[in-house]
């Protein structure tokens, strides 16, 4: 089944690559009537943890109640979980009111933050689920740094200013081994890291284009 492809940025969108407005979504023949897959780049992703034994059959429950009342409610942001073991971890980002301009007449939608497809990206690197590392990439002129912790994403900022990154990694405690993308020759970080360089931007965008299942939810 044909899929659409789109790429949601702050104040646009790509689509066969080509940038749009979003008021211009009705200009473009056979979007919204498509199966619509979303990557939201250029927003911080934002998680909250819970230790919890919860059985499966109250997992909704716990997380309906939880995003209820521990979490922003603005008509802009988008949830989503997953547990491992007994952490579970909640995300939010913003992004809903974009998203829903273009896939509004949908037939079957996906919808994932840039972060978790280099979580993607990086369990294929490293070949297992539970995995501890940090990452640095460059995307259409942002800084992208995540921290992994048992496979979950942890930790993260979204910046243009390559030195504000620097910073807040230089002034983490977070230290150990951190893949770079290939493209970031000039970084320049303290020794306690173990830089790797992969070719990271590339493993990136054939997960974008790759054949995925569907979903029919309008969360990450």
């Amino acid at each position: 089944m044909k899929k659409s492809i789109v790429i949601i940025k702050k104040n646009l969108f790509i689509y066969n690559g080509e940038e749009y407005d979003f008021d211009k979504v009705n200009d473009i023949d056979n979007l919204v009537k498509s199966n619509v897959k979303v990557v939201i780049l250029e927003e911080e992703l934002y998680v909250k943890q819970f230790k919890s034994e919860i059985k499966e059959n109250k997992m909704r429950e716990f997380i309906d109640y939880k995003i209820s009342n521990d979490f922003p409610q603005n008509g802009d942001v988008l949830y989503d979980f997953e547990k491992n073991n007994n952490i579970i971890a909640i995300y939010y980002l913003k992004g809903a009111k974009r998203i829903e301009k273009i896939t509004e007449m949908a037939k079957n939608i996906e919808v994932k933050p840039i972060q978790f497809i280099i979580k993607d990206v990086m369990k294929k690197i490293l070949k297992t689920n539970i995995f501890n590392c940090k990452v640095i990439i460059k995307l259409t002129g942002y800084y992208y740094y995540i921290s992994f912790k048992e496979g979950l994403f942890y930790y993260g900022l979204v910046e243009k200013d390559k030195e504000i990154v620097l910073d807040k990694i230089s002034g983490n405690d977070d230290f150990g081994e951190i893949y770079v993308d290939n493209s970031l020759c000039d970084l320049s970080l303290t020794n306690k890291f173990k830089i790797i360089k992969m070719n990271i931007g590339e493993l990136i965008n054939e997960k974008i284009y790759e054949k995925q299942r569907f979903y029919s939810r309008k969360i990450l």
